[in-house]
């Protein structure tokens, strides 16, 4: 059976034919594309099959030229054609657009007659693209015939997914690697422009972390040419250099017996220009500053990269320089400064250090064992304080003596010009001993989060509120973890929290050097004005427990589920003399169990699981801690807001960190050749757009918390912007859904996505991360560590952690500084939510646990019976084999699969 298809031109007499094109091929394959040339204008014809249903036939006169009706630029036609000898018959609907020569050689009225011989009932629709030049019919005039115009479109949206409706889930185990690595900072200084001063003698001095190379002397001039470029190696874990300091400074160059005299300074950290566009700053004016008063005093054009890889650096920086699209001397439009920022201003960045709680009792290494030697009594012997490092400036509290509850009460100031070019304020916290001092944990604030550089935005505020720390376990005694409280790797155990807040200020000028780094006591922090007390109860149970590695296979293995210091048992942030009669009655961890082993590969560790039977461990801890829930459901509604909308597409969604792409239900409805993509897509849209309103009015109505920072006041008015922004964008994408094409609606729905996921975190969050430690022998040496905001209960859906009362496989890894690597994988249920919400937290467990606890008033189990029993039954079907091993000299194997 053959599909032929011609094109007639009666007023021309001209008849094309496509040729006859085999309708089963057609019907097997969905699709025909194929392609025509007609008086030099080229046609694109393709045709798609789908069947019809038996409603649809209908009397239908024998195949007959049908009339195409042309109207201006597109041609819209509706053809039908039947079997004289059966009831079948064949649609074909289009439009095509006509190139100049065809409209100017063409009547009013077309014919295109189809001949069609179809012995099963199916629905073609062709469509017809011609294309040699512009068009410019606007003296023609065409005949309509009102008979044949076109089927109105189904424009009503679908809100119900049709073929996704969650995204996958991923096991995200990366890390970032501590190994040392080699890392070139390149730095081509080219010439300078405006230098302030009288008859100087220009030279500027590169630093990058404690390296520094000089240019040569420029002689008496203000605008110097050295085009001179320097490499700074670095053989380091790449955490490390991201956070080093590039430092330019231009200065007068005086006789040996005098220094050279500055004239100004620039800097940024290494994490800023790595974020750039392939690593780096092309062709860029730096703004020399006096680090005094913030005047500006001159300019130094120059290009700035970070190379990771074995190609050569000089030609990493000179193959940007073709993107330089505006002329050399246009200072004013090619700063190295934030997008859309012309000038800075001289501020002080303010942080209030008040005090810290949690705080490991014993550290690690030689100070700890030289404190043994010469102190006795207390175990706590750690004396506390506080570095706050900004700009290439530190500063640093007074050291508390052996206490691990410390209260400093002391703000450290930092003068630098803002916006600045620096990515995150970094805080640790040391212990004072003998010898070297011992870092206890590491915490960085990103700059971007604590304020906004827009035309409406907000300088550097946080708090007041607790940062957590996070580092190396607590029981470790090896200098093994130092990475982790260092932060070049994500920490495994909670090490403490701290109470400080952040503020800025506008200054004319510094009297001196000393003073752009300040040390002063300040006031005690009233009460607890930022926020009142919350009672929380964490709770877990272990279903299944396996890939236990055989590293462990003699020792008596248990769980421990921990969210903030595990040495408070009573939660109410203090460790003391009730805490330790409480232990024996403590139920965070679970009973041991044996370890049996699972199963034996030829050439690898034997792996090894936990046979729990019919009871399944079950563990809890309760947590006193500020009431900010309200912090958690912001970012969850915001973030199901970006789910929802992220499922319709095939994108990129969170291309900067995790490189997350998956199938998405419009691209998928696209793939799979079914109609109704675009109401689909429209439905998404206006669901999308519901949602947003919906918060939106949330926001203008006060909902949230009582008592406010200034940062929830700034985050709270940029939200209401960024969603009124947001929303004007989804109604106009509501208008482009049947005009445009998918990718043209992506462009807009990137940019809508990112401005979502600025707001999405909530970095004032002071509710610790959950820990899951595999104990062996009663020593944690595995870890898994989840965000609370992803487990916290609430009674409404889009406020709820997207894994609160779900069961999920969580993979348990050992850190060191070569890799992490995996100990044990588990499936746990875990519910986090307040104490008056505990009667919920069985509602997601499976079915057929006995059931007969009553927590009125009573904690949860300590485990789960199950006495429900189900035959399950396997099959899996094997069919071939390909391309298999030779395992003799015949060259072939017998192979068998079991």
């Amino acid at each position: 059976m053959f599909l032929i298809l011609m094109v007639l031109y009666s007023s021309i007499n001209l008849v094309v034919d496509v040729g006859q094109i085999s309708l089963e091929k057609v019907v097997q394959s969905g699709t025909h594309n194929t392609e025509v040339l007609l008086n030099e204008s080229k046609i694109k014809i393709q045709v798609n099959l789908v069947h019809l249903t038996t409603s649809e036939k209908s009397d239908c006169s024998p195949a007959e030229d049908i009339v195409l009706d042309i109207e201006e630029n597109s041609v819209s036609q509706k053809l039908l054609a039947a079997d004289q000898s059966s009831d079948s018959k064949l649609e074909v609907q289009g439009t095509s657009k006509i190139s100049d020569n065809l409209l100017s050689e063409a009547k009013s009225t077309k014919s295109l007659n189809f001949i069609e011989k179809v012995g099963e009932m199916v629905k073609s629709s062709v469509t017809i693209e011609m294309d040699s030049g512009a068009t410019n019919n606007q003296n023609l005039m065409f005949d309509n015939d009102e008979d044949l115009h076109e089927s109105p479109i189904d424009q009503n949206p679908i809100k119900t997914p049709v073929l996704i409706s969650k995204l996958p889930e991923s096991y995200d185990s990366k890390q970032v690697s501590v190994k040392a690595k080699t890392i070139s900072v390149c730095v081509k200084i080219i010439e300078g422009k405006q230098l302030v001063g009288l008859n100087i003698d220009p030279i500027v001095c590169v630093e990058v972390g404690d390296k520094k190379k000089n240019t040569a002397v420029q002689q008496s001039t203000n605008s110097p040419y050295f085009n001179e470029y320097f490499v700074f190696t670095f053989r380091e874990p790449e955490a490390k250099v991201l956070d080093k300091l590039i430092t330019i400074t231009c200065l007068h160059s005086k006789n040996i017996l005098q220094s050279d005299e500055a004239i100004g300074t620039f800097k940024l950290d290494v994490g800023t220009v790595f974020l750039e566009p392939e690593h780096q700053f092309v062709n860029k004016w730096a703004p020399l500053s006096d680090p005094l008063s913030g005047d500006i005093k001159g300019y130094i054009k120059c290009d700035i990269s970070v190379v990771t890889n074995e190609s050569s650096k000089k030609q990493q920086v000179k193959k940007a320089s073709p993107q330089e699209t505006v002329p050399d001397d246009d200072i004013e439009n090619n700063l190295l400064l934030p997008e859309g920022v012309f000038e800075r201003a001289l501020v002080k960045l303010n942080v209030k250090i008040f005090r810290a709680d949690g705080l490991p009792r014993c550290d690690s290494g030689v100070g700890a064992a030289l404190k043994k030697a010469f102190t006795t009594g207390s175990k706590e012997m750690i004396n506390p304080y506080v570095v706050v490092s900004f700009a290439g400036l530190k500063g640093k509290t007074s050291v508390c003596k052996k206490t691990c509850n410390p209260t400093w009460n002391e703000q450290i100031s930092f003068t630098e010009m803002f916006p600045p070019l620096f990515q995150k304020i970094k805080i640790q916290i040391y212990d004072s001993s003998t010898g070297t001092d011992d870092i206890i944990a590491t915490h960085y604030i990103p700059i971007s989060k604590i304020s906004n550089n827009g035309d409406d935005g907000f300088l550097p505020t946080f708090g007041p509120s607790y940062v957590n720390f996070y580092g190396a376990p607590r029981d470790s005694s090896d200098d093994d973890y130092e990475h982790l409280n260092n932060g070049l790797q994500e920490g495994v155990a909670f090490r403490g929290r701290v109470l400080l807040s952040i503020s800025t200020e506008i200054i004319e000028t510094v009297e001196s050097e000393k003073e752009r780094v300040t040390v002063k006591q300040i006031p005690a922090l009233e009460g607890k004005s930022w926020g009142n007390e919350q009672e929380y109860l964490l709770f877990g149970t272990i279903f299944d427990s396996n890939m236990i590695s055989s590293k462990y296979a003699e020792k008596p293995i248990s769980y421990e589920l921990s969210i903030g210091d595990p040495d408070d048992i009573d939660g109410d942030g203090m460790v003391t003399d009730l805490d330790k009669k409480a232990l024996k009655d403590y139920k965070g961890i679970s009973a041991p169990f044996k370890p049996v082993k699972a199963s034996t590969n030829i050439g690898k560790d034997t792996s090894y699981c936990l046979q729990f039977g019919d009871e399944k461990p079950s563990v809890f801890v309760k947590l006193k801690n500020i009431d900010e829930k309200r912090r958690l459901y912001n970012s969850n509604i915001v973030s199901s807001i970006i789910t929802n909308f992220v499922i319709i597409f095939k994108i990129n969604y969170n291309k900067v960190n995790n490189n997350e792409t998956g199938i998405r239900d419009v691209e998928a409805i696209c793939d799979s050749e079914l109609p109704d993509a675009q109401r689909r897509l429209l439905g998404v849209i206006e669901q999308f757009t519901e949602e947003c309103c919906k918060f939106r009015d949330s926001i203008d109505n006060g909902i949230g918390l009582e008592n406010k920072t200034k940062l929830d006041k700034e985050r709270t008015k940029l939200s209401k912007e960024v969603f009124e922004n947001v929303i004007q964008n989804a109604d106009a994408m509501k208008e482009l859904v049947f005009k445009s094409s998918a990718e043209q609606v992506l462009t807009v729905c990137y940019t809508i996505l990112e401005k979502l996921r600025n707001i999405e975190e909530e970095i004032q969050n002071s509710i610790p991360d959950i820990i899951i430690s595999m104990m062996a022998n009663g020593k944690r040496v595995a870890f898994a560590k989840l965000s609370a905001r992803d487990y916290i209960f609430s009674s409404k859906n889009n406020e709820k952690g997207k894994y609160c009362g779900s069961i999920k496989t969580y993979f348990l890894f050992s850190p060191s500084k070569s890799s992490f690597k995996l100990r044990n994988k588990i499936d746990a249920y875990i519910w986090f939510g307040c104490v008056e919400d505990k009667k919920y937290f069985s509602e997601g467990l499976l079915r057929g646990y006995k059931n007969d606890v009553s927590l009125e008033g009573k904690d949860p189990p300590s485990s789960l019976a199950y006495h429900e029993r189900h035959q399950l039954q396997f099959r899996a079907h094997i069919f071939q084999a390909r391309s298999m091993i030779a395992s003799d000299s015949s060259g072939l194997s017998d192979p068998y699969a079991k």
